[in-house]
């Protein structure tokens, strides 16, 4: 009886760091419109860290885009034009959530 209480513990300490580690991480969301109001869709960004870069996200037909399980800092977003090269964004990501300003394309 004695090892089954000390597995139960070993799992639920496993479980808690999992949902800790688990928590540490942000949802990153915004809009981009062109000037008039209208989403621009299917459009590509990307979020660049010190150490890493995300892979690409699209809009929606919305207009809106998320990356999930961003640790908190600071990145650069990227918005490509496929005429340009990206127009860059400072942010700072804050847990659990960071709602990016709309992004307003000519």
């Amino acid at each position: 009886m004695r090892s089954l209480t000390n597995r139960s513990v070993f799992w639920i300490a496993l479980w808690l760091v999992g949902l800790t580690g688990a928590l540490q991480a942000a949802t990153v969301r915004g809009k981009i419109e062109r000037k008039a109001g209208y989403p621009v869709s299917y459009m590509k960004v990307t979020l660049k860290g010190q150490k890493s870069e995300s892979s690409p996200v699209y809009t929606g037909s919305d207009g809106m885009y998320y990356f999930k399980n961003i640790p908190a800092g600071d990145y650069t977003l990227e918005v490509w034009n496929q005429k340009a090269r990206p127009t860059s964004y400072k942010i700072e990501v804050r847990e659990p959530d960071t709602q990016v300003p709309v992004i307003k394309l000519p």
